[in-house]
């Protein structure tokens, strides 16, 4: 009888491959203004608590990762229902594309472009 051979080892990835799948996630939700470099730059991804740099890495079984979003959004929209979109969008995409399901993915308003009002 043949004996079966196991696959063993780690998968892992690399912070700023997070956090480009975070911004491209999040720039395609209707509200945010935010441009892509900015959104790599602004986004943090800690574990445990610790803020990770980009040249990092993740363990794909990590299940303490969380995301840290600061986003500058349109006045013309429920903040609320864009930070739960950016919520929802991020999380499908990083399950999807990496097989990561963050603990939470946290939303700051950190800005508003009241120059956008709708007069």
């Amino acid at each position: 009888m043949a004996k079966e051979q196991s696959l063993e080892g780690e998968v892992r990835v690399n912070v700023s491959t997070i956090l480009d799948v975070v911004a491209q996630s999040v720039s395609e939700v209707t509200g945010v203004l935010n441009k892509f470099e900015d959104l790599v730059k602004q986004s943090k991804v800690s574990v445990k608590g610790e803020i990770l740099n980009p040249q990092q890495k993740v363990l794909l079984s990590e299940n303490e990762v969380e995301i840290n979003l600061s986003l500058t959004l349109d006045p013309n929209v429920s903040f609320v229902q864009v930070a739960q979109q950016v919520q929802s969008v991020v999380l499908t995409n990083l399950q999807a594309k990496l097989g990561i399901s963050p603990r939470k993915v946290n939303v700051e308003v950190a800005k508003v472009d009241w120059n956008l009002r709708e007069k």
